[in-house]
């Protein structure tokens, strides 16, 4: 594609008249930063254009001294609903959590706090496994999958070789009504409409 971008400047501003748009939502109030990208089927799936968005600001951003991490935000009663309906035992849980953001709380939070404090993890993975199935009803279970639902990771049950679910999958969407469409300047009211519609 024709481009007159300059190539070691990667911030440059181009023209791409013909690149399929999809307008985007950004608030950075410290007790809710939240990401929000229109669904288009010609511009792509919202979860890849956030997960290319940030990987490209990480790995051209080096010298500032932070990453951004994002996760979708999912609701957490259907990983709650889905494991504990289930048939089968779930026999795995695996997490991908970042460490939590100061005024964010729960038993897992603490853990993660505790984790960065001590060894300076920043993000933290692991499976709990268990041939005769894990204990779904334990506060544990909903505790970490309430922390995740809120955009703080990813988490996924199988049942031996079976996905049963697989939170990259039930992301949350909201309909925006037309008085709040972006038209290129500050809309009053959007994220106070948005944190309501997603119960933060």
């Amino acid at each position: 594609e024709n481009s007159e971008a300059d190539p070691n400047d990667v911030w440059t501003k181009t023209e791409q008249k013909h690149w399929e748009k999809a307008a985007f939502f950004l608030n950075t109030e410290p007790h809710n930063q939240i990401f929000g990208i229109e669904y288009s089927q010609k511009a792509g799936r919202p979860s890849s254009i956030l997960k290319n968005l940030i990987s490209s600001i990480n790995e051209n951003s080096p010298d500032f001294g932070y990453k951004i991490d994002a996760f979708p935000i999912t609701m957490v009663k259907d990983f709650l609903t889905v494991v504990k309906g289930h048939s089968g035992p779930i026999t795995s849980i695996s997490f991908d959590l970042v460490t939590p953001n100061p005024n964010a709380s729960g038993e897992t939070s603490r853990a993660l706090k505790r984790l960065r404090r001590r060894v300076n993890a920043d993000r933290y993975k692991g499976t709990a496994e268990s041939k005769e199935g894990l204990n779904v009803d334990d506060p544990m279970i909903a505790d970490v999958s309430d922390y995740a639902s809120d955009g703080r990771g990813d988490i996924r049950a199988k049942s031996e070789s079976k996905v049963v679910y697989d939170s990259r999958y039930h992301i949350s969407s909201i309909e925006i009504p037309e008085e709040y469409r972006p038209m290129g300047s500050v809309i009053d009211g959007l994220s106070r409409f948005i944190r309501g519609k997603l119960k933060l």
